[in-house]
């Protein structure tokens, strides 16, 4: 985690209890300043890429659940797709994250990182179990609101290729 100014500006939003929700009732804080789900998507499209290449199941600091940017990021994907913000947020956030993951990451190379990320997620099946059991522990969303990994990789996909060129 780190703790830095945010890049763009915050954005207001409604905060709702699920039981307001559930009983349709008004956001109990009308606007609170959020950071913007672009930096938010950004962030943990960088955190991902490394954090993919550099676990190792079954070790004692392995962490299953950064699964969970997987399932975000799909979530965030409407939010980044006309952002003009998107891939210079990755840049920054990917320098800013060079090193992490000590001799696994030998690659500065953002495209090197994402193509090795994507296809580690693609072609491991226990990314997948990971996923499903992660969204079924944490969501509170219907189960026809939820992408299964296919949808939330293909999204994934759709966000890398957003960048283009511009990494």
């Amino acid at each position: 985690m780190s703790l830095t100014a945010p890049a763009l500006p915050p954005i207001a939003r409604p905060i709702t209890s699920l039981i307001a929700k559930a009983q349709r009732k008004p956001p109990e804080v009308a606007a609170f300043l959020c950071v913007n789900p672009v930096e938010t998507a950004a962030d943990k499209l960088s955190a991902l890429a490394w954090r993919v290449r550099a676990r190792r199941r079954g070790s004692a600091d392995d962490d299953p659940t950064i699964v969970r940017h997987v399932h975000d990021l799909a979530a965030l994907k409407a939010s980044v797709a006309t952002s003009a913000d998107f891939a210079g947020l990755v840049s920054k956030a990917m320098a800013d994250d060079e090193g992490r993951g000590g001799q696994a990451i030998a690659s500065s190379d953002p495209a090197a990182l994402f193509a090795d990320m994507l296809g580690r997620l693609s072609t491991d099946t226990l990314w997948a179990t990971e996923y499903r059991d992660y969204v079924r522990q944490v969501s509170f969303a219907d189960p026809d609101e939820l992408p299964d990994f296919g949808q939330a990789l293909a999204a994934l996909r759709d966000l890398v290729a957003h960048l283009g060129g511009a990494m």
